[in-house]
């Protein structure tokens, strides 16, 4: 049945293929695994420069005098939005969790070598405010 569906879905160089996987099963599986595991390692490496990014989100926010009155709205609103963007310094994120590691973002197969211009592309922001807003300090920032 396999052999049937192998040679009517890919035809004459099925076959071949089908034969060298067969033929390399443990080499080829096992860079797989170690691939795996890699990716693994990258995703994980990725949680300390989301915590900095946070903080850094949030002292952004809570010096924007909007945020300290309505953070609900104020976290929809695009000019906060815009904002927060002009003022967000992800040299800061970098310099407090270091530069140079590589890490993967969610859906990222490949790794990145995490500094200030690589991390906006991996730590989306709606979610970086999300956590800001959330983890709410009950008494001011103070703006750095």
């Amino acid at each position: 049945m396999i052999d049937w569906i192998i040679d009517n879905l890919f035809g004459s160089w099925g076959r071949p293929a089908v034969e060298f996987y067969l033929e390399y099963a443990l080499p080829i599986n096992l860079v797989v695994v170690v691939y795996g595991v890699a990716l693994v390692v990258w995703h994980l490496r990725l949680r300390p420069y989301r915590r900095a990014a946070v903080r850094e989100v949030a002292r952004v926010l809570w010096s924007l005098d909007l945020v300290r009155r309505s953070p609900g709205q104020a976290a929809r609103s695009p000019h906060v939005r815009a904002a927060l963007l002009a003022r967000l310094d992800w040299t800061n994120v970098t310099r407090e969790t270091g530069e140079g590691a590589l890490v993967a973002g969610r859906w990222g197969l490949w790794p990145r070598r995490a500094s200030a211009a690589t991390l906006p592309g991996l730590l989306p922001l709606d979610e970086l405010v999300r956590d800001a807003l959330a983890a709410r300090p009950t008494t001011s920032v103070t703006p750095a």
